[in-house]
């Protein structure tokens, strides 16, 4: 199981994403996407969100693009990645954040 970023109207989505062989005589590749949640509106605070909910991808899948409800697809299939955001810039906001934070707590 994977956590995928994609886009709808104003929304970052999150999706679960699982692949599976069927079990017929063709033994197909059967990939689900699952919506999870919408993540904000706001690029940062999604990735911000989509990394706290277990997110290492933070590529959005053109796949994922103007979709709401899950859905799945049968064979192979590609990913193609529409922008991808290097998850150390984003590791690195979130620890000073939580720095941030720490200090604010500890002054009350």
């Amino acid at each position: 199981m994977e956590l995928k970023i994609g886009f709808k109207n104003k929304y970052w989505t999150l999706w679960r994403v699982e692949s599976s062989v069927t079990s017929d005589s063709n033994g197909m590749i059967r990939t689900s996407f699952t919506y999870v949640q919408n993540l904000s509106t706001n690029y940062m605070k999604a990735m911000e969100t989509a990394m706290e909910l277990g997110c290492t991808d933070l590529g959005v899948y053109e796949i994922l693009k103007n979709r709401s409800r899950s859905f799945f697809i049968d064979g192979s299939i590609d990913h193609p990645i529409i922008e991808h955001i290097d998850i150390n810039l984003f590791a690195g906001i979130k620890n000073i954040a939580k720095r941030i934070f720490t200090k604010i707590k500890n002054h009350k």
